[in-house]
């Protein structure tokens, strides 16, 4: 197929957020690719989201519907979109101008059907905050091990070609979040795709204190724990002797280490900082994971922003919110 000829779904599920909407439906009609379509699921209960889509008119695809979950809303996009290729998009988050053109030419001389690339992380008012920048993970044991663990790959930043939703199927209703965490496990572990990299920032990632991430930290961290035991029980009926090797590699002390240096890479060097002190190790100056119960001194504790707020557990790798656990995809 002629790359021109290609065509590419974007779907952006939204509930009560128009603040951003229009910087994000900007940038992909904006794109150099043009055979493109823009789908919008409305859940909202206000009118915000609407008046400003009916602005477009004939441009995107405007579905409203009562909420039932940015699962279902995705899966209701998918069912009515007529690409190649699918892309999700965050109701707030931007695509770089040639993000398509750069994903299209890459198609060229690749048998892909999922792609990944970096992203920029945005703040409210799209500053830069950094670059995540998940290279040197390419090998597919690799992969898989460093996506169980940390999730390393956003999945806003994924290309998805149509055929994998006929194998694999869609997104699961009854998540609240981790629904694309569970997707993504289903697709390496029980299909065994790969996904292929593309190193250079196609998409704008905005982080705020109003995500679910932020807002139900501890209700994702137990939800993805149950996506890994529902994922492994079904491996170990489907595929017991696959599963068996993946455990056994996946604790494996050496891989560990090689793991790692390789994340490493990719947070950005503007979130890591360390807090320089040297005072004692007792009460606050110490810490605990609640998790994985590694002990840890407070100067070797990795932030994770500017005011030292925010801290992650070197060992499992836990985001902590002053005192309340938060696990952010892949920062």
């Amino acid at each position: 197929m002629h790359t021109n000829q290609v065509k590419v779904s974007f779907i952006i599920p939204t509930l009560n957020r128009a603040t951003n909407l229009k910087e994000s439906i900007d940038s992909v009609l904006n794109q150099t690719h043009e055979n493109i379509e823009l789908i919008i699921v409305d859940d909202s209960t206000v009118n915000n989201v609407q008046k400003l889509c009916e602005m477009y008119e004939n441009k995107i695809k405007y579905y409203r519907r009562n909420s039932l979950g940015i699962s279902s809303a995705l899966n209701y996009g998918l069912e009515r979109m007529t690409g190649d290729w699918y892309k999700i998009m965050s109701d707030d988050d931007i695509l770089l101008p040639n993000c398509t053109e750069c994903f299209i030419n890459y198609t060229k001389n690749s048998t892909a059907k999922i792609i990944y690339s970096d992203i920029e992380y945005i703040d409210e008012n799209g500053l830069s905050l950094g670059i995540h920048k998940p290279e040197g993970l390419e090998d597919s044991k690799y992969f898989k091990k460093a996506y169980w663990l940390h999730q390393i790959v956003i999945s806003l930043s994924l290309f998805i070609h149509k055929s994998c939703f006929k194998k694999i199927g869609y997104f699961e209703d009854g998540y609240e979040t981790a629904f694309d965490v569970k997707w993504c496990n289903k697709a390496l572990l029980l299909h065994d795709y790969k996904f292929h990299y593309i190193s250079e920032v196609l998409y704008k990632f905005r982080l705020h204190k109003k995500q679910s991430s932020f807002l139900n930290a501890e209700n994702h961290l137990r939800i993805v724990e149950r996506i890994r035991n529902e994922i492994k029980k079904q491996m170990l009926k489907e595929k017991p002797q696959q599963w068996q090797k993946f455990e056994k590699f996946l604790y494996n002390e050496n891989f560990q280490t090689k793991t790692k240096k390789r994340i490493k890479k990719f947070v950005p060097t503007i979130i890591r900082k360390k807090l320089s002190t040297k005072q004692d190790v007792k009460g606050d100056n110490s810490f605990e994971c609640r998790i994985c119960k590694h002990f840890e001194r407070r100067t070797n504790i990795i932030y994770v922003n500017k005011d030292q707020e925010n801290i992650r557990c070197p060992k499992c790798r836990t985001y902590y919110d002053k005192n309340t656990i938060i696990r952010l995809t892949n920062l």
